[in-house]
């Protein structure tokens, strides 16, 4: 991928309702098994059996059309809330939830979280857990004060957002806007779980690159303290989001709690 020309031609913003190819990027990005999942996955499985997080409620942002980093976070909430931008990502997420024909196929990554667990045999139960807590899919814009709007909803146990929120920013004022409307979408006490792409401005899906903001660790932090987020945690990997498909130099997940007033 040539960085140059991918962040030249890159769009963002609203242009995802008409220009973002649903089958293609689960195609390219979870056909086959990356190693960008199972950095997520190992990660968040120790991050988990510390007894950290967990709760009654998980709200994703920016979910795409995609369940597959969430598996091995659904036997530590009762109830899982999805959300994205585009309706086609939303109908991606409904059809599977409610078992319908054509949906993307995600048992091998049931498969792949029943093994973690040492659970192999029990992955189908897994599966249909993890269907029966799948409850709302929201529209949402992470730019709005509101992410949710118009929808008013009772803080949540934990917020995740996984290669989500750079995409939604253009630049450093934006970025801080996102971390404010997306804070007070936790309870106080509660966790945040951001994943993406480390030094990522673009992302191809077909012929469309997608731009995405980078910022660095120290950013982030201060970004993340300035929302009233404390306790933060950062893990790092070398492995590639995408590939040729985007430029990044690697991946890193961040969790963070809200401080109580």
């Amino acid at each position: 991928m040539n960085v140059q020309a991918a962040t030249a031609e890159a769009v963002s913003g609203d242009r995802y309702h008409d220009l973002f190819d649903t089958e293609l990027f689960l195609k390219n990005f979870h056909i086959e098994e990356r190693p960008t999942a199972r950095f997520v996955r190992n990660t968040l499985a120790n991050v988990l059996r510390s007894g950290r997080i967990g709760g009654a409620r998980l709200l994703d942002l920016g979910s795409g059309p995609t369940i597959k980093h969430h598996v091995i976070l659904s036997k530590y909430f009762n109830e899982l809330a999805f959300s994205d931008f585009t309706e086609k990502n939303r109908e991606a997420l409904r059809k599977w939830r409610d078992g319908e024909a054509g949906a993307f196929d995600w048992d091998s990554t049931f498969r792949c979280v029943a093994d973690l667990e040492g659970e192999e045999e029990n992955w189908i139960a897994l599966k249909e857990s993890f269907r029966n807590k799948m409850s709302t899919i929201y529209p949402c814009d992470v730019r709005n004060p509101n992410p949710l709007y118009p929808v008013l909803s009772k803080p949540f146990d934990c917020v995740t957002s996984i290669f989500c929120l750079e995409a939604a920013c253009s630049d450093d004022i934006t970025f801080d806007h996102v971390i404010r409307n997306v804070t007070p979408l936790l309870k106080d006490g509660g966790h945040l779980i951001i994943v993406n792409s480390l030094r990522q401005s673009a992302y191809i899906v077909g012929d469309v690159h997608f731009s995405a903001r980078s910022l660095e660790k120290e950013e982030y932090i201060r970004f993340l303290k300035s929302a009233g987020l404390d306790e933060i945690s950062w893990y790092e990997g070398e492995e590639s989001a995408g590939g040729h498909l985007a430029n990044s130099s690697g991946v890193y997940m961040i969790v963070a709690k809200k401080k109580a007033v």
